[in-house]
């Protein structure tokens, strides 16, 4: 109980806050060997996170609690709940650049799109203009086809184009 006792104070010193013991659930991961634990072994609240230890290692986790939890706290500046610690100022300026980077590429795509959607902007040969062809009809079944059509896609007779290929006309 002593060694509890010492452990406890030690942790409050270092800024650590653990409350506990507790029982463990059963199924819970021991965070000093990683093995499961059951309601036997304890639990301690760290920081206002749970974390479970089987009864034989309480002595490893309470003599350096943040040796264990280490890995499980969160390590990004967006999650210290204090000031930006650590941050140099290359990533602020790496952020701002690559938002400017976007901001100009948008910028451009745009006037690409109001270019394109004026025909007379578009330099010839460089877009297809869509356009929608007239079917003609087959002399011998009546189906409709299109006016390059060389034989109908309904009866296969012979057609007549009325109009090239756009392949033929590449």
């Amino acid at each position: 109980m002593r060694i509890l006792m010492l452990a406890l104070a030690a942790a409050i010193c270092s800024g650590v806050e653990i409350k506990g013991p507790m029982p463990a659930e059963d199924g819970e991961t021991c965070v000093v060997c990683y093995g499961r634990c059951t309601r036997e072994d304890v639990a301690y609240m760290v920081d206002g996170q749970r974390f479970a230890i089987m009864k034989p290692l309480e002595q490893d986790f309470l003599q350096d609690p943040e040796q264990y939890i280490r890995a499980y706290k969160p390590n990004t500046m967006q999650f210290s709940g204090g000031p930006a610690q650590g941050m140099s100022d290359g990533y602020l300026l790496a952020g701002l650049l690559t938002l400017l980077g976007l901001i100009v590429a948008g910028f451009f795509a745009h006037q690409l799109i109001l270019k394109r959607s004026n025909p007379a902007m578009v330099p010839a040969g460089l877009a297809k203009i869509p356009s929608t062809k007239t079917p003609v009809a087959c002399a011998a079944c009546g189906g409709e086809n299109h006016p390059s059509a060389r034989e109908c896609s309904f009866c296969g007779a012979k057609m007549t184009p009325a109009d090239r290929s756009e392949v033929g006309r590449g």
